[in-house]
């Protein structure tokens, strides 16, 4: 078995610090109706006129959000980084 690195130790302890489970996409159903904090690589995103959506991997599955473009998102400025760089809309 494999010694645990610096970084799975760090988050180990961040995790126990603010009570917080990782969750795998595949395990999302559990949490229906449940606010939550998605981690995962940017896979694709689809900037429409009225909706954005951004299809989020990782080592379970995939999941897609959905964002509305109204004019409080206009307001706001939304970044992600990819490994293609920096992207920000809004």
């Amino acid at each position: 078995m494999n010694s645990p690195n610096a970084y799975d130790i760090i988050l180990k302890e961040l995790m126990e610090r603010v009570d917080m489970k990782k969750i795998y996409f595949n395990e999302l159903p559990k949490y229906y109706n449940q606010e939550i904090e998605l981690h995962g690589f940017v896979y694709k995103i689809r900037d429409l006129q009225y909706v954005q959506f951004i299809i989020l991997r990782d080592s379970s599955g995939k999941v897609q959000v959905t964002i509305e473009k109204t004019d409080a998102f206009r307001d706001e400025r939304y970044c992600i980084q990819t490994d293609q760089g920096k992207h920000c809309f809004g």
